[in-house]
């Protein structure tokens, strides 16, 4: 016991390994000769199963294919081309009949073409394949469903395919033109590869040979690629066998064959595999395996139980430590694991505890140095919000109290008051408050700023309002109405001649969206402007000077909402010189 505990884990692997090895040798030596025949009762089962498979898949794609002729022979699109007279009528209604067709081949996978042919020498063809279909139409006559002919080697678009020619006999069902008569065929040409399933090439036998036979008993599919050998005169010998499972024997080697039927095709699957490659694979023999594993298990049960126990309880005791640690459990964090054994365990709990201990420093660095960027990070995006705040234009203040001054001077009016008023409301509502209000309040503080400026310019300019109730009730920054509504009236309606018109909206679209949308008839931007400014939108850094003209209301208002909310939201910008400008906010609906 003691000498196993100090030994090397390697060689106490050997040893365990040695002493399995000699007794699985010696296992699979009695498995072989004794269970030939529960493995072949069990592969011939997986080849009945594989069979039954392949006959259904068949059987279904023929049945889809079927379907879609049935289905589409007698709509109304196809009786009327087949019973037009009218060149000029046939001739418009071909384009509706080629989209037609070209739909189905999406149905299904495998179509090569689909031809319509009327005994009135009407025809519609996807691919030109017209002639095929009228040399063999005589296959299809009094068939009482659709009729898959044998495999036909055909050129359609400069490709060679071997196809199946799937067709049917139409028959009109207008009651006022030619009822129950013949009046054309519809075909479909189909890739025989098309119908022969995938699996048929990787089975869990991968030596077993399978070939699908058409109603004239030519291979269309096989995933023998050799099939010029010995097999040939194998399947050859088959072709004319009904539905079942046949045992052959050819040049000493036994074949088992299984047969099962294609009704839609006439034809047959075949399956071949050799007694041989079935015997191959072997499953226990219950009874002797059970007595040798009795006493494999006697044998070994003494250096095993050692073994085990040397190598599972250091490492029983070193996973328990470890998914202490993975708990994420700051006190075991700065515990350590020793251990007593073998020598690579004890290196092994050494080098774990040096990796804790560099872990304990690296993480201790990385939180310091991920606290300071993240100090770092927020300062600068609070100066950045700072600094855009500050940079909203102040010049409809300048503006105001020039206005006020004049009308104080030569009017006297009462319109000083309530620009006073107005001008209070917003000055309060910039410096007080939230950074974030509802949107309802941000649109009243725009209505004041309005009501300013339609005094101040005499009603040259009419505002219309539409907004949402669910919108009004949205979260916004504050501020961010006054700057665009501001550029919309001095770079936009002040400079028009006539009378101008302002329109504010703010709906919720389908994305759970705020969209803000201020939108006048005034001048306009030229393309010059416009572009700079449109770039200035879609750079990432946000402008640091601007002229008079550079409307930087709009782009610290954009820079604010890209801050806040990322940068999917913002502003979007259209303008038409001397038709108007459009300015679109979005941002998240948040507060509902």
């Amino acid at each position: 016991m003691g000498f196993f505990k100090k030994i090397s884990i390697r060689y106490q692997l050997l040893i365990l390994a040695l002493s399995t090895v000699i007794v699985i040798m010696f296992i699979f030596f009695v498995y072989f000769f004794q269970n030939s025949l529960i493995i072949t009762k069990k592969n011939l089962e997986y080849t009945d199963e594989t069979v039954k498979q392949l006959v259904q898949h068949v059987s279904d794609y023929c049945d889809s294919i079927k379907s879609i002729i049935t289905g589409l022979a007698y709509t109304t699109t196809i009786q009327d081309f087949l019973l037009e007279t009218d060149p000029l009528k046939k001739y418009e209604m071909d384009k509706k009949i080629g989209s037609l067709l070209n739909n189905i081949t999406i149905l299904r996978d495998g179509i090569v073409d689909i031809v319509l042919l009327g005994n009135n020498g009407s025809f519609s063809s996807l691919k030109g394949s017209v002639s095929y279909v009228d040399s063999v139409k005589e296959l299809f006559k009094d068939k009482d469903n659709a009729y898959f002919s044998e495999v036909i080697e055909v050129m359609v678009a400069s490709y060679e395919y071997h196809c199946f020619f799937v067709g049917l006999e139409i028959y009109s069902i207008d009651r006022n033109r030619k009822v129950g008569e013949k009046i054309g065929y519809f075909c479909i040409l189909i890739d025989s590869q098309a119908i022969s399933p995938t699996t048929m090439k990787k089975n869990r036998l991968n030596d077993m040979k399978v070939y699908l036979l058409d109603r004239s008993n030519h291979i269309f599919s096989t995933n023998d690629h050799l099939y010029t050998g010995d097999n040939k005169n194998i399947v050859n010998s088959v072709m004319d066998y009904k539905e079942g499972f046949y045992e052959e024997k050819a040049d000493g080697v036994i074949n088992y064959i299984q047969v099962g039927i294609l009704p839609d095709l006439k034809g047959k699957v075949v399956s071949i595999i050799t007694k041989d490659l079935l015997t191959s694979e072997l499953v226990e023999v219950r009874s002797i395996i059970l007595i040798i594993f009795i006493g494999a298990i006697m044998a070994l049960s003494m250096p095993f139980t050692i073994i085990i126990n040397n190598i599972l309880n250091p490492l029983k005791k070193f996973m328990i430590f470890m998914d202490k640690v993975k708990s994420g459990d700051l006190k075991n964090l700065k515990k350590r694991i020793m251990l007593e054994g073998y020598e690579e365990i004890m290196v092994m709990a050494n080098e774990f505890n040096n990796m804790l201990d560099e872990v304990h420093r690296l993480t201790t660095r990385l939180f310091e140095t991920t606290t300071s960027l993240y100090q770092s990070e927020l300062e600068k995006h609070q100066s950045e919000l700072a600094f855009l705040r500050s940079q909203i234009n102040p010049h409809f203040l300048y503006n105001t109290l020039e206005t006020i001054k004049g009308i104080a001077t030569v009017r006297g009016v009462n319109e000083i008051k309530e620009m006073t008023n107005a001008l209070g409301r917003i000055f309060k509502y910039s410096i007080i408050g939230e950074d974030e209000v509802l949107f309802m309040t941000e649109v009243e503080i725009a209505r004041a700023y309005i009501k300013i400026q339609k005094i101040r310019f005499c009603d040259r300019f009419a505002v219309e309002y539409d907004f949402s109730q669910e919108a009004l009730k949205c979260k916004v920054p504050k501020m961010i109405l006054q700057p665009i509504i501001e550029n919309s009236i001095y770079h936009g309606l002040e400079l028009k001649l006539e009378k101008g018109n302002l329109y504010i909206s703010g709906k919720i679209n389908q994305k759970k969206e705020l969209v803000i949308c201020i939108r006048d008839d005034g001048i306009g931007m030229n393309k010059e402007t416009f572009n700079a400014i449109l770039h200035q939108l879609e750079s990432k850094y946000p402008a640091k000077k601007f002229d008079a003209k550079g409307r930087i209301g709009i782009l610290n208002v954009n820079n604010r909402l890209k801050l806040i909310y990322g940068s999917q939201y913002g502003i979007e910008i259209k303008s038409i010189c001397h038709e108007g400008t459009e300015v679109i906010i979005t941002l998240p609906a948040s507060g509902l």
